[in-house]
């Protein structure tokens, strides 16, 4: 076989190979945003993907290979998104961020509850927290105080202020609207921004 067409052969086998694991985190994230975390099983994902559970395995490992793999997954679509927004204004940075919570809210709730349960989803956990700190400190450095401690005592303020576990006490616990949430984290956030 000639060289081109050897590595025509190649190219197509390992853009299929990439194709097989995008379809397989894709029906993944489907399962776990539906469905508690137990019922997220290798061969659920495997028949939902149309592939064996072997190829499922020969991508991930296991289940909590699955996780790591979804981790970073989500973690670039989470962050892809809040960049591309780039807001410049805490009425739009807290827009950009309901809005998030809107599309991932429950099923990140429902993650944070099964932390306990796996290692991998406990890392997943913390890597979103952290995430989520960088971009506070990100969005609001041009109105964080210079001092050290009140910096952080503002950081941990905001971070209460703009976490999924506000936006789920005021949206699905108190059942207010989305427009209702979104101004009311606005305006928690704004009342730190000016107390310090």
């Amino acid at each position: 076989m000639p060289a081109t067409a050897r590595t025509y052969v190649l190219r197509a086998r390992a853009e299929a190979q990439e194709e097989t694991r995008r379809r397989i985190l894709a029906e993944a994230k489907q399962i776990l945003f539906a469905q508690p975390f137990d019922e997220l099983t290798l061969p659920l994902v495997a028949q939902r993907s149309g592939v064996t559970t072997q190829t499922v395995r020969n991508h991930v490992g296991s289940k909590e290979g699955l996780i790591v793999a979804l981790t970073e997954s989500l973690a670039e679509e989470l962050t892809s998104g809040r960049r591309e927004a780039a807001p410049t204004d805490t009425a739009g940075a807290i827009a950009t961020l309901a809005a998030e919570y809107e599309a991932y809210g429950h099923a990140v709730s429902r993650l944070l509850a099964a932390a306990e349960q796996s290692e991998a989803m406990a890392a997943m956990a913390e890597r979103g927290r952290r995430e989520h700190r960088r971009w506070l400190e990100t969005t609001f450095a041009d109105r964080l105080p210079a001092d050290r401690r009140a910096r952080r005592r503002t950081l941990a303020a905001l971070y209460a202020a703009t976490d999924v576990g506000t936006w789920r006490l005021l949206r699905l616990d108190l059942g207010h609207s989305r427009r209702m949430t979104t101004e009311v984290m606005c305006a928690l956030t704004e009342g730190v921004l000016t107390s310090h």
